[in-house]
Formats: structure tokens, C-alpha cells, sequence
């Protein structure tokens, strides 16, 4: 609310003002889940990116055929303080326009059925998307690729952000890598300064292209120091 400087007296005129707007939240996913993957990028083979994306789309409609019953909601599959913090956020805006950031299924909504997956682009993990492509694992083509395949529009983000009021992006940096091109194209196709906020520590802003900058909240790293959970969920308590 301060990032709007809108003066507020109490916490529930707060809630009544984002009643009677449309705002949106987008999360990230957790790496803390409810059961099992049933859909493992550790189980792809080696090819093109293109043959990667083949080959995940197939697994998750046949996993979605053969095993329905096991598919659970972002909000059933998703464990952690990020997830509780969504949990609350939900409550005030309701849950159809919360929207979770993920490499495996692109912009879900937080109460869409999904296929139990694990997928991340993190190098740091043991299996990732990278070990699986013969090329370079770029991770906005891969949104793009993702969205277009589940969602027929490959910039999900920028379509949400010209539907709504305001936009916040509470994510860790790997997960802005995913959604730079989706935000470049937003701001090339609408005035979104004052409509999307995405809390970021300072230290990281370089690290994205100068013409998104504006719509940066900056803090520095010794704010979350006090705060629960790891550097994945951060922001989200940001």
C-alpha cells in the first residue's frame, strides 16, 4: 500500500479498498510439496529444447489421463511460508486472482488442477532443465514455450497486467528471469508504471533490463533478515 501512497488508517480499510480493486498477485512455486511428483524433469531425455517441451506436454496429458484422480490445485500441491503468506493474501482478494510463476506449468491459477511435477532450472539441483537440452536452456524462451503450449498465450503476464488495477510480483530472482520478456512486452503494450510492483533487494536490479526498473520496489537484504523462511520465500513475506 505504500508503494501506491495510499494513506491508510486501518488494516481493514485496507481490505476494503482491494475488494474494489482488481488485484492480482503472482507467487512463485515451492520447492515443498504435499506428494510426490508424479511428472520428473530427472526423467527426460536429452535433446532440443523443442523436444524437451514435446516431451513434458506428453507426459502431463498422459499423467493427467491415466492418474486424474492424484491431480491437486497450487494451493493443495504447494507446502512452506510462502504458501501459508498466499493463504492470507487469498482471503483478501480472493483466490481466482492469485497466480503462481512456475517453470514446469507456466502462470497457473492458484486453484487449477495440476499434474504432481518437479521441474526447476535451478543449476544448483541435481536434475535440471539445463543437463536436458543439447542448446542453452534460456528461461523466458521457456515461459514463452510453456504458456503458448498450456495456455495458448505466451505472454501471460503482460495479459494479466493490462486486465488488472495493480500487479504484484512477489518472486525470488530466478523466477523474474522467467517473466522479463513477458514484463518488456507489457510495458511496450500498456502503461504498467503505476499498475505492477515487484519487490526485488537492491543488490539484484542490475540485473534486469534499465527500462522495467520502474516498477522495482528495492529494499536492502538486512530487511528480511528478521523474517521467517529462506531466500526462495522472501518476498513473498516482503
Amino acid at each position: 500500500i505504500n508503494v501506491i501512497h495510499v494513506p491508510i488508517a486501518t488494516k481493514w480499510e485496507a481490505i476494503e479498498m482491494a475488494k474494489k480493486l482488481k488485484i492480482a498477485v503472482l507467487t512463485s512455486c515451492s520447492v515443498t510439496r504435499s506428494v510426490p511428483p508424479i511428472v520428473r524433469i530427472a526423467d527426460a531425455p536429452q535433446g532440443t529444447p523443442e523436444a524437451l517441451l514435446d516431451w513434458w506436454m506428453k507426459q502431463l496429458r498422459f499423467r493427467g489421463v491415466k492418474r486424474e484422480k492424484e491431480m491437486l490445485t497450487p494451493n493443495e500441491l504447494y507446502r512452506g511460508v510462502s504458501f501459508d503468506t498466499v493463504a492470507e493474501i487469498a482471503q483478501i482478494i480472493g483466490a481466482a486472482n492469485i497466480r503462481i510463476v512456475t517453470g514446469g506449468m507456466g502462470l497457473v491459477p492458484l486453484n487449477e488442477k495440476i499434474v504432481p511435477y518437479d521441474f526447476t532450472s535451478d543449476k544448483n539441483q541435481p536434475h535440471n532443465a539445463h543437463q536436458k537440452v543439447t542448446s542453452k536452456f534460456l528461461p523466458h524462451i521457456w515461459w514463452e514455450m510453456i504458456n503458448k503450449a498450456r495456455y495458448n498465450d505466451a505472454s501471460p503476464v503482460s495479459t494479466l497486467i493490462e486486465k488488472c488495477d495493480i500487479v504484484v510480483a512477489a518472486l525470488p530472482k530466478a523466477f523474474i528471469k522467467y517473466i522479463v520478456f513477458d514484463l518488456l512486452n507489457a510495458y511496450r503494450n500498456a502503461d504498467i508504471k503505476s499498475k505492477a510492483f515487484i519487490p526485488i533487494p537492491r543488490s539484484m536490479i542490475g540485473s534486469f533490463p534499465k527500462s522495467i526498473h520502474s516498477i522495482f520496489v528495492p529494499y536492502d537484504q538486512s530487511f528480511t533478515d528478521g523474517l521467517d523462511g529462506n531466500r526462495y520465500n522472501k518476498p513473498q513475506k516482503v
